[in-house]
């Protein structure tokens, strides 16, 4: 089990490694089986690590496409305080996610600004900076003198939003202070927003923030909120590096419905009650 799933080693592979170290002939057949009778062991522990997600009040999710039997599939994960668990789907639509969190989740979501995310209408959310701030350094390696002022000047607000959390965090100013510091941020974006932008890439960026706008400073008025995706992302890490050193296509037909795995190297994370009293915040500045 370990060998295929968290080495990524393809069932002949793992056959081989017992036959050549340790004289034992096992068919990849006889592998697929075991995996399954795992599989159908650990199935109550995935529903309770579901559920258990379903219950945090802040989680991470993000998706990534895995071939399975030569089809594209989806690798879904989900990243709570608590637990960590994955699961594959036919599609990457609001009907997978509504799987994984249930369509009436009413916690906070960080992700990467996907819209599919932005149908979990109860939840509150944050869409990721780094992705963004990564987007606009990579416009402005490639723009003219004239368009590379627009990414630059994204790119310098949100991170001064980070740099306003940081000097929260140091209790170098007060939530007061933090909150009105960020309307000012929001003025300096929307400002950018108003403007009329001929670069096809300038005006791509900016459509992607007036729709994600209500969702960028979301960690600035609820302090303790991530402000990206890395949890997410970084539990898929080790997915998609197994799923690159195996033989994609080569699955057990009765995989398990999910993989569960503890996380380490936890983000920061909020009590129920900042939650609580941050959200009823963000409700009533958003109507």
């Amino acid at each position: 089990m370990n060998m295929n799933k968290g080495l990524g080693m393809p069932h002949g592979d793992v056959a081989a490694v017992l036959q050549d170290n340790f004289g034992l002939r096992v068919h990849r057949s006889t592998i697929c089986r075991a995996v399954e009778r795992v599989a159908r062991r650990g199935e109550a522990t995935w529903h309770a690590l579901r559920d258990a997600a379903r219950a945090s009040p802040v989680n991470a999710i993000d998706e990534t496409g895995r071939n399975v039997e030569a089809q594209l599939r989806w690798l879904w994960v989900v990243v709570s305080q608590q637990v960590t668990f994955c699961d594959i789907l036919p599609g990457r639509g609001f009907p997978q996610a509504a799987t994984l969190l249930g369509s009436d989740y009413q916690g906070w979501l960080t992700h990467d600004g996907w819209a599919v995310y932005y149908k979990f209408f109860q939840a509150g959310h944050q869409s990721c900076i780094a992705h963004l701030i990564r987007r606009c350094r990579d416009m402005a390696a490639v723009s003219t003198a004239a368009a590379v002022q627009f990414p630059l000047g994204v790119r310098g607000i949100l991170e001064k939003g980070l740099a306003l959390r940081d000097r929260y965090e140091k209790q170098e100013i007060s939530r007061h202070g933090l909150w009105t510091a960020t309307g000012r941020l929001e003025v300096q974006l929307d400002r950018l927003l108003e403007r009329h932008y001929h670069d096809s890439a300038n005006r791509r960026l900016a459509q992607d923030l007036c729709r994600e706008r209500p969702y960028l400073f979301t960690f600035l008025y609820c302090p303790g909120l991530d402000a990206t995706n890395n949890a997410a992302e970084r539990a898929l890490r080790p997915l998609v590096v197994a799923r690159k050193n195996s033989r994609e296509g080569e699955v057990c037909p009765t995989a398990p419905p999910g993989t569960a795995m503890a996380d380490s190297g936890r983000p920061r994370w909020r009590t129920a009650d900042e939650v609580s009293e941050s959200f009823f915040f963000m409700r009533s500045r958003l109507g």
